[in-house]
């Protein structure tokens, strides 16, 4: 298995040089977890029903911007100029 962590700016850096603009950081899972994550006692999506799972998403893409590092993932988005 293979890991990589990077920090807001490496991020945002790497993405530059490699020509991609308007990068933004974007959390995902930022208030769920799975099993043995910390976060898992909040909300563990695969016990939910549907309308609970929708709720949680609703939730969770509200604050996915502004908590990029609070869930499992963070996810980089950039446009790159052809």
């Amino acid at each position: 298995m293979w890991f990589v962590w990077h920090a807001p700016g490496e991020i945002e850096q790497l993405l530059a040089n490699c020509g991609f603009e308007s990068v933004r950081l974007t959390g995902v899972g930022v208030t769920s977890g799975m099993p043995g994550d910390p976060l898992e006692p909040i909300a563990r999506p695969a016990d939910l029903d549907p309308d609970e799972r929708r709720e949680l998403y609703s939730i969770e893409s509200a604050l996915a911007e502004s908590h990029p590092w609070s869930g499992r993932y963070a996810l980089a988005l950039g446009t790159r100029p052809r």
